[in-house]
Protein backbone atom coordinates (compact mmCIF):
# COMPACT_ATOMS: atom_id res chain seq x y z
CA UNK A 1 0.00 0.00 0.00
CA UNK A 2 2.98 2.48 0.79
CA UNK A 3 3.85 1.82 -2.77
CA UNK A 4 0.76 3.50 -4.15
CA UNK A 5 0.76 6.37 -1.07
CA UNK A 6 3.50 8.15 -2.27
CA UNK A 7 3.57 8.37 -6.02
CA UNK A 8 -0.06 9.94 -5.62
CA UNK A 9 0.90 12.06 -2.68
CA UNK A 10 3.60 13.38 -4.74
CA UNK A 11 1.11 13.53 -7.99
CA UNK A 12 -1.39 15.35 -5.76
CA UNK A 13 1.21 17.48 -4.27
CA UNK A 14 2.64 18.62 -8.16
CA UNK A 15 -0.58 19.25 -9.35
CA UNK A 16 -1.92 21.66 -6.60
CA UNK A 17 1.24 23.70 -6.09
CA UNK A 18 1.60 23.95 -9.95
CA UNK A 19 -2.12 25.13 -10.73
CA UNK A 20 -1.94 27.20 -7.37
CA UNK A 21 0.37 29.03 -9.10
CA UNK A 22 1.65 31.43 -6.19
CA UNK A 23 4.34 32.91 -9.21
CA UNK A 24 1.41 34.23 -10.55
CA UNK A 25 0.26 35.75 -7.46
CA UNK A 26 3.38 37.81 -6.70
CA UNK A 27 2.67 40.88 -9.05
CA UNK A 28 -0.70 41.28 -7.51
CA UNK A 29 0.15 40.48 -4.29
CA UNK A 30 2.63 43.16 -4.18
CA UNK A 31 0.41 45.34 -6.01
CA UNK A 32 -2.30 45.41 -3.83
CA UNK A 33 0.04 45.68 -0.26
CA UNK A 34 2.18 47.93 -1.23
CA UNK A 35 1.19 50.83 1.09
CA UNK A 36 1.30 48.26 3.62
CA UNK A 37 4.56 47.56 5.75
CA UNK A 38 6.02 44.08 5.94
CA UNK A 39 4.35 43.10 9.74
CA UNK A 40 0.79 43.65 7.95
CA UNK A 41 1.84 42.43 4.44
CA UNK A 42 3.57 38.94 6.40
CA UNK A 43 -0.62 38.97 8.55
CA UNK A 44 -2.09 39.28 4.57
CA UNK A 45 0.40 36.21 3.12
CA UNK A 46 -0.86 33.92 6.26
CA UNK A 47 -4.55 34.82 6.04
CA UNK A 48 -4.55 34.40 2.23
CA UNK A 49 -3.04 31.04 2.67
CA UNK A 50 -5.69 30.20 5.38
CA UNK A 51 -8.16 30.91 3.34
CA UNK A 52 -7.34 29.09 0.46
CA UNK A 53 -6.80 26.48 2.55
CA UNK A 54 -9.92 26.20 3.92
CA UNK A 55 -11.72 26.59 0.52
CA UNK A 56 -10.29 23.83 -1.03
CA UNK A 57 -10.39 21.36 2.13
CA UNK A 58 -13.89 22.37 2.13
CA UNK A 59 -14.09 21.39 -1.59
CA UNK A 60 -12.58 17.76 -0.96
CA UNK A 61 -14.91 17.37 2.30
CA UNK A 62 -17.97 18.61 0.85
CA UNK A 63 -17.56 18.73 -3.44
CA UNK A 64 -18.58 15.29 -4.09
CA UNK A 65 -21.93 15.63 -1.92
CA UNK A 66 -22.87 18.91 -3.29
CA UNK A 67 -21.95 18.21 -7.06
CA UNK A 68 -24.71 14.66 -6.42
CA UNK A 69 -27.06 16.74 -4.25
CA UNK A 70 -27.37 19.32 -7.37
CA UNK A 71 -27.23 17.28 -10.12
CA UNK A 72 -23.77 18.35 -11.81
CA UNK A 73 -21.51 16.58 -13.90
CA UNK A 74 -17.90 16.61 -14.02
CA UNK A 75 -18.63 17.49 -17.68
CA UNK A 76 -21.11 20.17 -16.86
CA UNK A 77 -18.70 21.53 -14.15
CA UNK A 78 -16.04 22.10 -17.00
CA UNK A 79 -18.53 24.09 -19.17
CA UNK A 80 -19.96 26.10 -16.58
CA UNK A 81 -15.90 26.55 -15.44
CA UNK A 82 -14.98 27.83 -18.84
CA UNK A 83 -17.39 30.09 -19.64
CA UNK A 84 -16.77 31.97 -16.12
CA UNK A 85 -13.07 31.86 -17.32
CA UNK A 86 -14.02 33.64 -20.20
CA UNK A 87 -16.44 35.93 -19.27
CA UNK A 88 -13.53 37.02 -16.58
CA UNK A 89 -11.01 37.53 -19.60
CA UNK A 90 -13.57 38.84 -21.65
CA UNK A 91 -14.31 41.79 -18.65
CA UNK A 92 -10.96 42.38 -18.18
CA UNK A 93 -10.01 43.20 -22.02
CA UNK A 94 -12.82 45.76 -21.47
CA UNK A 95 -11.68 47.67 -18.63
CA UNK A 96 -12.21 51.12 -17.36
CA UNK A 97 -9.43 52.33 -15.44
CA UNK A 98 -11.36 54.21 -12.45
CA UNK A 99 -9.40 56.56 -10.13
CA UNK A 100 -9.95 56.33 -6.14
CA UNK A 101 -8.94 58.90 -3.68
CA UNK A 102 -8.50 56.55 -0.16
CA UNK A 103 -7.60 57.80 3.16
CA UNK A 104 -5.26 55.55 4.91
CA UNK A 105 -7.69 53.70 7.70
CA UNK A 106 -9.60 52.88 4.26
CA UNK A 107 -6.31 51.51 2.68
CA UNK A 108 -5.61 49.25 5.72
CA UNK A 109 -9.24 48.11 5.81
CA UNK A 110 -9.38 47.43 2.18
CA UNK A 111 -6.01 45.34 2.92
CA UNK A 112 -7.49 43.20 5.28
CA UNK A 113 -10.09 42.30 2.93
CA UNK A 114 -7.32 41.96 0.18
CA UNK A 115 -6.21 38.57 1.91
CA UNK A 116 -9.82 36.95 1.65
CA UNK A 117 -10.35 37.86 -2.11
CA UNK A 118 -9.20 38.42 -4.39
CA UNK A 119 -6.00 36.94 -2.74
CA UNK A 120 -7.34 33.61 -1.22
CA UNK A 121 -10.21 32.80 -3.14
CA UNK A 122 -9.47 33.64 -6.91
CA UNK A 123 -6.23 33.71 -7.11
CA UNK A 124 -4.28 31.09 -5.47
CA UNK A 125 -7.25 28.92 -4.70
CA UNK A 126 -9.48 29.40 -7.69
CA UNK A 127 -11.27 27.33 -10.27
CA UNK A 128 -8.04 25.78 -11.30
CA UNK A 129 -7.15 23.60 -8.40
CA UNK A 130 -10.44 22.09 -8.16
CA UNK A 131 -10.96 19.99 -11.15
CA UNK A 132 -7.88 18.56 -10.18
CA UNK A 133 -9.17 17.87 -6.54
CA UNK A 134 -12.48 16.67 -8.07
CA UNK A 135 -10.34 14.42 -10.07
CA UNK A 136 -7.60 13.13 -7.57
CA UNK A 137 -10.56 12.55 -4.39
CA UNK A 138 -13.13 11.37 -6.40
CA UNK A 139 -12.25 9.84 -9.46
CA UNK A 140 -9.11 7.48 -8.68
CA UNK A 141 -10.81 4.26 -9.89
CA UNK A 142 -7.06 2.74 -10.18
CA UNK A 143 -6.04 3.28 -5.99
CA UNK A 144 -8.41 2.09 -2.90
CA UNK A 145 -10.25 4.79 -1.88
CA UNK A 146 -8.71 5.73 1.65
CA UNK A 147 -5.04 5.44 -0.32
CA UNK A 148 -6.39 8.32 -2.56
CA UNK A 149 -8.32 9.96 0.28
CA UNK A 150 -5.23 9.69 2.45
CA UNK A 151 -2.76 11.03 0.03
CA UNK A 152 -5.06 14.05 -1.06
CA UNK A 153 -5.52 15.12 2.50
CA UNK A 154 -1.46 14.36 3.56
CA UNK A 155 -0.37 16.85 0.39
CA UNK A 156 -2.22 19.72 2.11
CA UNK A 157 0.01 21.13 4.94
CA UNK A 158 3.27 20.72 1.99
CA UNK A 159 0.71 22.75 -0.46
CA UNK A 160 -0.38 25.40 2.23
CA UNK A 161 3.49 25.38 3.61
CA UNK A 162 4.62 25.55 0.60
CA UNK A 163 2.74 28.60 -0.46
CA UNK A 164 3.02 30.69 2.62
CA UNK A 165 7.25 30.43 2.31
CA UNK A 166 6.45 31.89 -0.96
CA UNK A 167 4.29 35.02 -0.22
CA UNK A 168 6.36 35.01 3.08
CA UNK A 169 9.67 35.51 0.17
CA UNK A 170 7.81 37.59 -2.01
CA UNK A 171 7.16 40.23 1.28
CA UNK A 172 10.94 40.28 1.92
CA UNK A 173 12.10 41.00 -1.89
CA UNK A 174 9.51 43.61 -2.04
CA UNK A 175 11.43 45.17 1.07
CA UNK A 176 14.75 44.65 -0.37
CA UNK A 177 13.84 46.23 -4.45
CA UNK A 178 13.11 49.34 -5.21
CA UNK A 179 9.11 50.20 -5.95
CA UNK A 180 9.52 50.54 -9.61
CA UNK A 181 11.37 47.00 -9.58
CA UNK A 182 8.46 45.61 -8.59
CA UNK A 183 6.43 47.41 -11.15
Amino acid sequence: MMDTVIPFALLCFTSLFTITSPLSTMPVFLTMTQSLDEKERRAVAIRATLVACCALLLFVLAGQFLFKFFGISTNGFRIVGGIIIFRIGFDMLQAKYTPMNLRKEEIKEYANDVSVAPLGIPLLCGPGPYAPLWWLVVHCCCLYWQVSSYSSFLVFPPTVSALWVELLFFVSVSTCCKPSTLR
